[in-house]
């Protein structure tokens, strides 16, 4: 996670290793990068294989800075 100043933070690319998928890893590395982010409204950039998990968390798409199919997301969560 990535601070910027009081109000906004970064996380990126948050990859667990396909031979270790299942195992809640990144399920509970997500969840230990988005308490550290406090209050701070968070953007994280990850690609679609982990779309599933970060809608659980509560992260939602922000259509406005959604780059091509194939590439990496970009999410905002509150």
């Amino acid at each position: 996670m990535t601070p910027f100043g009081d109000t906004c933070s970064a996380i990126n690319m948050i990859i667990v290793d396909e031979s270790q998928r299942g195992r809640g890893l990144g399920r509970q590395l997500t969840s230990a990068v988005m308490e550290l982010a406090g209050d701070r409204e968070c953007r994280l950039t990850a690609t679609s294989d982990g779309l599933p998990l970060y809608e659980k968390l509560g992260v939602r798409c922000d259509a406005s800075n959604r780059p091509p199919p194939g590439r990496y997301w970009s999410r905002r969560y509150t």
